[in-house]
């Protein structure tokens, strides 16, 4: 009874619950709309799922849904809020002050009280799911079933998620003098971590070159916040011995800071922005220092222009620090306190001339090939975070080009910083024999570097990483399908186990012998092919992969105009009708010169190629031959605004209804075209 007596209160203990239990009851009606309810919604509608189908009452418990994130997230908040209330009303404060209770027993009243409210209805709607689900008949018509393990998985991470943020909130709450503004920063706070980080990332980029920043905020970022964590990690990561591990000790340590804070803290505190003299520089400067990184990342991603970046960190800082200032000080008499602002920028100043002149040597560093394992490379990093081992170089040729182009790139930054072209992007990684890994990514011109890319686009192990059709055997081929990109009413399909086994070998072959100049180049594509693969019931099964909708059952590549032996076995096979199209299904051609680089839309060409107006001159083509010729080169560049294009070609039909429309430059268009509009 001593012990109870010197931690709790027994009076502001049943106090608290007469006054705040409707938080609770708010709580366990929220969760029981939310989880029971939705269980037997989707059970009234288990006809729509199909049995392969992950089920979707699971997904409730693995927090996808999203509604019990909502409800951890403000529930919680506000029960901090609540019960801290007191303090930021001086009446309040100096009344229950004046009590004749230990301010650690009031402290402990209270967050006993919180936790009580919090865990009880967890408690009651997890008892409630366990019943329903043992009555519910959906078990028997899923693959995957809810198992109890999960529903009580799904209890123990709500009440700890919830617990973690209403202890968050009251330490908040010791910092602040205000509610308003304990629940403004508790949301701050909770999402600093990933904010901030995005934000010092996304700057970096600016003044360092080839600093990737989507390296750095992957999923794991979002990890870093308790509202974001759970829909991300595993049920069973968040409830594993380490998890709980840190959770226990996040719980302490923010437990002991707040009730530090809390026998600190002044009672004349109340209704002042921030409780204690020594964290005001602290928000000053961060929310300085916040305001000027995304002002600067505003500016950046709209304009490019790394003078007006500095200019709007200067406008941005200034606008932030006497903001904080007026916040701290209530009041707008401020403006002649520059010489903390003077040192903040001095420090900035210094951090982004290190940047500028690369002092720690980032921009130039590429590694030694003798401390690589494997070399990546490609217009991202997207396919590396997914299958590392299959997209890395192992040839010691490739190694040599791939280290050449990266060092031409460095060379060439002051030129690849002024081209403006974002459309192609260059990823390199090095994953090195110590384990670590080194990321650039650079955007370029790539028609400067041809002769280090055609020697790696031309390689055998290239072709492979990139290509999909080369693991598949024919024998695993259900069938070919080719539909004509011109027309997706045609459409070819190769059923002959024969003619699969031909088909494939030819493709490889023809995927196998490409010019680097012909997988470059803008022409259309003659078809889409599309190789489905046999379906393994058992593997549908089985495999996790395919349960959770990741088994890929098709292999896609495209029919390019430089397969010319693929397209000389469609015509001996009898399948080329249907695969492409053909000069006899265009009744004539139009190219009429590209007049404003600016028209980006097909319709905007619906009026140059309008046969009534006489004032445009234009070439119509009647001839098949000649039709072909312009089938066989033509590009898909008339609409980009970086194009090169100086013809627009339409093809058209009998009714003149418009089949495809292209473009011609300079190079690529045919003599006869060029000879007309000389």
């Amino acid at each position: 009874m001593k012990l109870k007596t010197s931690f709790f209160n027994r009076g502001v203990i049943f106090n608290d619950i007469k006054r705040f239990s409707w938080v609770g009851v708010v709580y366990l009606l929220g969760l029981l709309l939310t989880i029971p309810m939705g269980m037997l919604m989707i059970n009234s509608e288990v006809e729509n799922y199909g049995y392969y189908r992950e089920n979707p009452i699971k997904r409730i418990f693995d927090f996808e849904t999203g509604q019990s994130i909502i409800l951890i997230g403000v529930i919680p908040i506000i029960l901090g809020i609540l019960l801290f209330r007191y303090m930021h009303v001086k009446k309040s404060s100096d009344m229950i002050h004046s009590l004749p209770i230990k301010r650690g027993n009031l402290y402990n009243s209270h967050i006993f009280v919180g936790i009580l409210l919090l865990i009880i209805p967890v408690v009651i709607t997890t008892i409630a799911c366990v019943i329903l689900n043992s009555t519910l008949s959906y078990n028997g018509y899923y693959k995957d079933i809810v198992y109890t393990v999960d529903i009580l998985r799904w209890g123990g991470i709500t009440i700890i998620l919830s617990i973690l943020i209403f202890m968050f909130t009251v330490l908040v709450g010791m910092i602040t003098g205000i509610s308003a503004a304990q629940g403004v920063l508790t949301y701050i706070f909770l999402f600093l971590p990933i904010g901030l980080t995005g934000l010092i990332v996304y700057n970096t980029g600016i003044f360092i070159y080839g600093f990737d920043g989507d390296s750095y905020l992957r999923g794991d970022l979002f990890k870093l916040s308790p509202l974001s964590i759970a829909p991300l990690v595993p049920n069973e990561d968040l409830m594993s011995v380490k998890a709980m591990l840190i959770y226990i000790v996040s719980f302490v340590i923010i437990y002991i800071v707040s009730k530090i804070l809390y026998n600190k803290r002044n009672l004349e505190s109340a209704s002042q922005s921030i409780a204690f003299r020594s964290f005001k520089p602290i928000f000053k400067y961060g929310v300085t220092f916040c305001t000027m990184l995304l002002g600067g990342l505003y500016f950046a991603g709209s304009r490019n222009n790394i003078h007006w970046v500095l200019c709007w960190y200067i406008i941005m800082s200034v606008i932030g620090y006497f903001t904080a200032e007026i916040i701290i000080k209530k009041s707008l008499r401020v403006f002649k306190n520059v010489k903390g602002y003077c040192i903040y920028a001095g420090i900035i100043i210094l951090l982004l001339l290190g940047m500028k002149f690369d002092i720690i040597g980032y921009e130039k560093y590429v590694p030694e090939l003798g401390k690589v394992e494997g070399i990546y490379l490609d217009n991202s990093f997207y396919r590396l975070n997914d299958s590392e081992e299959k997209r890395l170089y192992y040839d010691e040729d490739n190694w040599n080009s791939i280290q050449q182009f990266h060092k031409e790139i460095i060379n060439n930054k002051d030129k690849n910083l002024d081209t403006d072209n974002t459309n192609q992007a260059v990823a390199i990684a090095y994953k090195l024999k110590s384990g670590r890994e080194v990321r650039r990514r650079y955007y370029i011109l790539k028609e400067d570097y041809i002769k280090y890319l055609k020697p790696i686009y031309e390689s055998k192990e290239y072709k492979e990483i990139n290509n999909r059709i080369f693991e598949a055997n024919y024998s695993d081929i259900e069938k070919i399908t080719i539909r004509p990109v011109e027309n997706s009413n045609k459409v070819t399909s190769i059923t002959d186990q024969e003619d699969i086994k031909e088909c494939l070998a030819i493709l490889k072959d023809e995927i196998s012998n490409q010019k680097y100049e012909d997988m470059t180049d803008k022409k259309v594509d003659w078809a889409d092919i599309n190789i489905s693969l046999i379906e393994d019931k058992n593997k549908k099964e089985d495999d996790e992969d395919w349960i959770e909708g990741k088994y890929d059952n098709s292999i896609n590549l495209r029919w390019d105009k430089s397969f010319v032996k693929f397209e000389k076995w469609l015509e001996e096979k009898g399948y080329i009708k249907n695969s492409r199209i053909t000069p006899e299904e265009i009744a004539y051609a139009t190219v009429e010169i590209k007049k404003d680089k600016d028209d980006t839309h097909i319709d905007q060409y619906d009026r140059y190629m309008n046969h009534d107006n006489k004032n445009i001159k234009r070439l119509d083509i009647f001839d098949n031959d000649k039709i072909e010729i312009c089938l066989k080169n033509y590009e898909n560049e008339y609409h980009r605004l970086d194009s090169n294009a100086k013809y627009i070609i339409g093809f058209y039909s009998e009714d003149k209804n418009n089949i495809a429309y292209g473009s011609f430059d300079e190079d690529s268009a045919p003599d006869f075209i060029k000879e007309f509009f000389k």
